[in-house]
C-alpha cells in the first residue's frame, strides 16, 4: 500500500513533500517537522522513541542538540495541528520515552497526477512611452513575469515567451 498521503481528521500530509493541509489548505510546517510528524503518523498508535526519531530524522552526521530540537519540531507540529500537549489529541508524549500518534490514520493511496502539463505564452510587453530607450524596461517585464510564472509549479505548467 501507497504510504504518502496519510488522512487523520481534517488533515492530509503528504509524506514525500512534506505538505501537511488542513480542509484542503496548505499549512505552514518546516521540513523537519513535517519528517517528525511523517515518523510518528505512520507509527498510529505506537510508542515511538525518542532514539527512534534521533535515528530516522537526524542522521548521525547532524550535529545540533537533538533535545532541542525535537522539542521545538513537537511545538510547531502541534501548533500547526491545534494540539494540546495536557489533552492531546493527535501527539501524546510518553515522558522520557517518546510520542504517540492518537488519531487514526486513513492511508490513501495517492491520487493519479495529471500528466497534462499546463502551457502559457507571456506576450511581450509593449513600450508605450515612445523611448526607444525605454525599450530595456518593457524587455525587462517580460523576461520577468516569464521567470515569476515559470517557478510557481515547474511540473504542472510551462511558460514560454
Amino acid at each position: 500500500m501507497d504510504d504518502s498521503l496519510l488522512r487523520f481528521d481534517n488533515f492530509e500530509l503528504d509524506v514525500t513533500t512534506g505538505e501537511l493541509r488542513k480542509s484542503g489548505s496548505p499549512l505552514k510546517l518546516p521540513p523537519q517537522p513535517a519528517r517528525v510528524l511523517a515518523l510518528l503518523a505512520k507509527n498510529a498508535g505506537r510508542l515511538v522513541t525518542r532514539e527512534d526519531i534521533r535515528n530516522e530524522v537526524w542522521r548521525g552526521d547532524t550535529f545540533v542538540d537533538f533535545e532541542q530540537g525535537l522539542n521545538h519540531c513537537i511545538k510547531l507540529i502541534r501548533a500547526a495541528l491545534g494540539d494540546d500537549a495536557r489533552a492531546p489529541k493527535f501527539i501524546e508524549t510518553l515522558q522520557k520515552r517518546g510520542y504517540r500518534f492518537r488519531a487514526t490514520i486513513d492511508r490513501a493511496p495517492r491520487p493519479a497526477a495529471s500528466r497534462d502539463k499546463v502551457m502559457h505564452a507571456v506576450v511581450p510587453f509593449e513600450n508605450l512611452s515612445g523611448d526607444p530607450d525605454q525599450e530595456y524596461f518593457s524587455d525587462g517585464l517580460t523576461d520577468e513575469m516569464i521567470t515569476q510564472l515559470a517557478r510557481l509549479n515547474p511540473a504542472r505548467l510551462g511558460v514560454v515567451g
